[in-house]
């Protein structure tokens, strides 16, 4: 009896010695091995799903904020705005950017 064992690769194969031959055996996968191999694209397929879907919500909230800062600057210009409501909104505006641009890969 041959019995092959490599890694997680099972082989077996009974022979006999009689004369001179040349014996192959085939390594044969286990079964837990056929489940990672499906369910390991799904996994990968749903963390890029995942990531994108973070990453588009993240750079839409930073082009709000850019269109509003646009916006604010082109109403106090003019004249539409206090400048106290003008300081306090550019200021809340450039730091949600600055956070939104700080969460960036």
């Amino acid at each position: 009896v041959i019995i092959i064992d490599k890694d997680s690769y099972h082989g077996k194969r009974i022979v006999e010695v009689a004369n001179n031959l040349n014996i192959y055996i085939v390594c044969h996968a286990p079964e837990r091995s056929w489940i990672l191999i499906l369910i390991a694209p799904v996994l990968l397929v749903t963390a890029f799903v995942v990531r994108y879907k973070r990453l588009k919500s993240m750079y839409s909230e930073e082009v709000k904020y850019r269109r509003l800062l646009k916006r604010l600057n082109e109403l106090y210009k003019k004249g539409l705005i206090e400048e106290r409501f003008y300081i306090k909104l550019k200021s809340e505006y450039e730091e949600k950017l600055r956070e939104l641009e700080g969460g960036r890969p």
